[in-house]
């Protein structure tokens, strides 16, 4: 008899949704839709007064100056715009989070960058509009990732987008294909270390060659991770992505029925060996309480 919420009953990713999303006409789309509203939303409330958020077919965050630079660029999901004010201390978000490893950002950019899809932030000067492009934020397709049909489109406009000195936010829950960055451990292959899921902040600033990446990693049992997005050169803010994909699972009821706790996720052979008996081992904490 299959076993349903309307809750995600696991701390983080769902296992069970997130294996038959990234199956061929899995529904992805309507996923991704869905939770880059949420994250619209939830940085709609929490920017400084002085940005804004847009969604577009990709997502940035661009800020505004009186030298405003126009260039070509891939729209995105979402984009954030800052508004003109008084001068203030830099916003900083409290607790700052930490993230699972950190790397200098020219390990992380190969001799090509992927295609976009996103949302972005972006912050106004007076007379200026709509702004200095700050951040961009991606939520990762599997048709983003080797080896599907838009990886090299996508490794492009990637370089191209931090080379250009914006941040870039990259959200991958793909865990059956390799992560983009090479240097990292690949969770399909099995290597040592590797996490199923991440978000990856590229800040290249103050200039590409000085930068850094912040890799987020984490598991099947972990609650997705408070990420520091950085909003240009000094703003900072703190984003729960854990609320956020709750509010995702619950936000269409299309999700909860494609969760069933009594059956294993479909490729269930793509996780661990660890890692599939944490699944099984939840499945049979939900089927307890069920009875």
């Amino acid at each position: 008899m299959p076993i349903g919420s309307h809750k995600n009953l696991y701390p983080g990713i769902n296992p069970h949704l997130n294996s038959f999303l990234q199956q061929n006409d899995g529904g992805w789309e309507s996923f991704h839709a869905r939770h880059i509203g949420e994250i619209t939303t939830a940085l709609d409330r929490l920017l400084p007064q002085n940005y804004y958020v847009t969604t577009e077919k990709s997502l940035q965050i661009s800020e505004i100056g009186l030298d405003v630079i126009q260039r070509k660029r891939t729209r995105p999901d979402v984009s954030v715009y800052q508004m003109p004010k008084p001068a203030a201390q830099p916003f900083i978000s409290a607790a700052m989070p930490t993230p699972t490893l950190t790397m200098p950002l020219e390990e992380t950019l190969g001799d090509e960058d992927d295609y976009l899809n996103a949302m972005t932030i972006y912050q106004l000067v007076e007379g200026k509009f709509p702004g200095k492009l700050v951040t961009r934020l991606e939520v990762l397709s599997p048709s983003n990732k080797y080896p599907k049909d838009y990886y090299p489109q996508y490794l492009t406009k990637r370089v191209e987008s931090i080379s250009s000195g914006v941040c870039l936010v990259e959200v991958d829950y793909i865990h059956e294909q390799r992560p983009l960055i090479t240097a990292l451990p690949s969770y399909p292959n099995r290597e040592t270390g590797a996490f199923p899921y991440m978000v990856i902040v590229s800040d290249p600033q103050p200039r590409p060659p000085q930068g850094h990446v912040d890799i987020y990693g984490f598991g099947i049992n972990d609650a997705l991770p408070l990420v520091a997005i950085p909003l240009g050169a000094v703003e900072t803010l703190a984003l729960d992505f854990n609320e956020l994909y709750h509010k995702t699972f619950e936000g269409m009821r299309i999700f909860s029925m494609l969760t069933d706790y009594e059956q294993l996720p479909v490729n269930f052979d793509r996780y661990t060996a660890a890692d599939q008996v944490l699944i099984q081992a939840r499945m049979a904490e939900i089927a307890g309480k069920s009875n």
